[in-house]
C-alpha cells in the first residue's frame, strides 16, 4: 500500500511536470532543454548530494499522531492559499493609500504578515491543539548544536555549491554578473542572505516542511508521497505571486504571465527545487539547516531588490 501511494503521487507529480514543461516550451518561455537541465541539477543532482551527505534518518513523531494533525494543517493551508490569492490586495485596500510609504517599512510590514500567517499561527494551532513545541518543528538547542557537526558540514557544502550554481547559471543572478550593484555587491549579498533567512527560509521551510510534509507523509503512510505532495503544494504556492504581483520579474516567466504560465512555472521551478529541501528535512529534521540552505538559494536572485529597498543601490 505504501509503495502504491508513493507511485500514484509520483505519477501525478510527473504528469503535472510534463504538462507544465510542454506549456512553457510551447509559449516560448522556457525551452525543453532548460527545463530538463534544471530538473537534472535541482531535482536530481542536489537532492542526491544531500542524501549522500546526510545519511542519518531521525524519526518523526508518532505517525498516528501526526496523521490526526493533518486536518488542521490542511485548514491552515487553505488559509495560506486564500491569503496568497487575495490577501495582499485586500490588506492594501483596507490601509490608507500608499501606507507605509517608506519601502523599508513596507518590506518589514509584508515580512511580519508572512511570519504571522506561515509561522506564528500554525505554531499556535498545533501548540494549543496538540501540545507541539518548538523542538517538534526542528527548532531546538540540539538542532542548533548539530550545525557544528556533520549537518553543518553538509549545509556549508550545499550553500557553497548552490551559490556557485546560481551565480554562474541562475537567471536571477544575471544582473549581478553584469555588475549592476558594483561595489555594493558584498553588502547586498550579505543583507539578502540575512533577509531570506526569515522571508523564505523560516517562512517557507517552517510551513511546508515542518508542518505539512510530515503530516502528509503520515496520513499517506509514505514519506516519499508526503514529500512529493508537499513539494507540489510548495511550488503552486508561488503561482499567485507570479501571476498577480510580478513575482517572476527576475525569472523567465516575467512580470505579467498568463495564469497557466504562472502555474506551469511554479511546477517546473520551485516545486522541483523543493526536492532538495524535502530530503534535507527528512534527513535532519533540523529547521536551522533548511532555512540556511533555502536562504542561500534565494540570496543571489533577491540581492538587487534588497539593495534597492534598503538604499544600497
Amino acid at each position: 500500500m505504501r509503495v502504491r501511494r508513493a507511485a500514484v503521487t509520483a505519477a501525478l507529480f510527473a504528469l503535472a511536470y510534463v504538462a507544465s514543461v510542454v506549456r512553457l516550451a510551447g509559449a516560448g518561455i522556457v525551452p525543453y532543454e532548460e527545463s530538463l537541465g534544471l530538473l537534472l541539477v535541482m531535482g536530481v543532482a542536489f537532492p542526491a548530494l544531500t542524501a549522500a551527505l546526510l545519511r542519518h534518518h531521525p524519526s518523526p513523531a508518532a505517525p498516528a499522531t501526526l496523521a490526526r494533525e493533518l486536518v488542521p494543517a490542511l485548514a491552515l493551508l487553505a488559509l495560506v492559499a486564500s491569503y496568497l490569492a487575495v490577501g495582499p490586495a485586500l490588506i492594501d485596500a483596507l490601509l490608507p493609500p500608499g501606507w507605509p510609504a517608506d519601502p523599508r517599512a513596507r518590506a518589514l510590514f509584508v515580512l511580519a504578515r508572512k511570519l504571522v500567517l506561515f509561522v506564528a499561527l500554525p505554531y499556535a494551532v498545533l501548540r494549543l491543539g496538540f501540545g507541539r513545541r518548538a523542538a517538534d518543528f526542528g527548532l531546538s538547542r540540539q538542532a542548533l548544536s548539530a550545525l557544528w557537526g556533520r549537518t553543518g558540514i553538509a549545509v556549508l557544502v550545499l550553500v557553497i555549491l548552490l551559490g556557485a550554481f546560481q551565480w554562474f547559471a541562475g537567471q536571477g543572478a544575471a544582473p549581478l554578473r553584469a555588475g549592476v550593484l558594483g561595489s555594493a555587491l558584498p553588502a547586498a549579498l550579505g543583507l539578502s542572505l540575512l533577509w531570506n533567512l526569515l522571508e523564505t527560509g523560516l517562512v517557507e521551510e517552517f510551513f511546508f516542511r515542518a508542518v505539512l510534509q510530515d503530516r502528509l507523509a503520515a496520513a499517506l503512510r509514505s514519506p516519499l508521497a508526503g514529500a512529493l505532495l508537499a513539494g507540489l503544494l510548495f511550488g503552486l504556492a508561488h503561482a499567485p505571486g507570479y501571476y498577480l504581483r510580478g513575482g517572476g520579474a527576475s525569472d523567465a516567466v516575467g512580470t505579467h504571465p498568463a495564469a497557466l504560465d504562472a502555474l506551469a512555472y511554479a511546477v517546473t521551478v520551485p516545486a522541483v527545487a523543493s526536492f532538495l529541501f524535502a530530503i534535507l528535512w527528512a534527513r535532519t529534521r533540523n529547521l536551522y539547516a533548511g532555512l540556511l540552505v533555502h536562504a542561500a538559494v534565494d540570496a543571489l536572485p533577491g540581492a538587487v531588490e534588497i539593495a534597492r529597498t534598503w538604499g544600497l543601490a
